[in-house]
């Protein structure tokens, strides 16, 4: 009986949280001297969404804290909330995020870079992008698979941000993100309300995050299967621990 208002009350909670984190972020962000601001609010925001959700955390594994391209396997929307408590970065999203309400004012202020996966002329300038916030010592988060997928491994890889990675040394830290529910995953044609009053309206949720060491290779395809074999080893070993 109270799964469905337990939901609401989390949706609500998180709209909130986003709401605040976006309204004194700008605020901070327009006002500070440190350039960096906008990552304690990421991490303000993912860390408050994930205490509303109710989720339990187990985390091995420690992120760098500058200069790397995150790239965590994607199951669900939850995700964005774990790798943002846990190494908050500018991200990679697709162009329609910028048309989005609240979202589309953070796009500059918290350094995030869309791109029109059908234009080979915005995946050029997303890499220049990648590779201008690696120089200033910053991090970039990219969901290599590129959608979600339920596992329970990595589906194939989208090859052009390891091709840039190769070329410059940038130092590629994988993050393995596992639910011990696999209906977390939000995959397909499922709606997002739907999925949400399913499967957030639970008191018991839990999730297995494990983050590797930097890996870092000249040649872009073995930087990739590199990067693809741990992710896939440690979210097998995940699911192994769960059954």
């Amino acid at each position: 009986m109270i799964k469905y208002p337990l939901a609401f009350i989390r949706l609500l909670l998180c709209i909130i949280a986003s709401l605040y984190c976006a309204f004194f972020g700008l605020i901070r962000i327009r006002f500070s001297r440190k350039k960096e601001i906008y990552l304690k609010y990421l991490s303000m925001w993912g860390s408050s969404c994930l205490w509303f959700l109710g989720y339990k955390i187990d985390v091995k594994g420690k992120a760098l804290p500058t200069g790397t391209i995150v790239m965590p396997n994607h199951r669900s929307y939850i995700d964005i909330f774990v790798v943002m408590k846990y190494s908050p970065s500018s991200i990679v999203a697709k162009k329609e995020v910028g048309s989005w309400p609240i979202l589309r004012w953070t796009v500059k202020p918290f350094r995030m870079i869309l791109v029109d996966r059908k234009s080979s002329k915005s995946m050029i300038q997303t890499m220049r992008s990648i590779k201008d916030n690696y120089e200033r010592g910053g991090k970039v988060i990219l969901f290599p698979e590129g959608t979600t997928h339920v596992g329970p491994d990595t589906k194939k890889f989208k090859p052009g941000s390891f091709t840039i990675a190769a070329k410059t040394n940038i130092p590629i830290t994988p993050i393995a993100i596992s639910y011990k529910d696999p209906n977390d995953a939000w995959v397909g044609d499922d709606y997002f309300i739907p999925h949400w009053f399913r499967q957030l309206g639970k008191f018991k949720k839990q999730i297995s995050v494990r983050i590797g060491e930097p890996i870092v290779n000249d040649n872009h395809e073995v930087l990739m299967e590199q990067t693809k074999s741990w992710l896939d080893a440690n979210l097998l070993d995940m699911e192994k621990q769960w059954n």
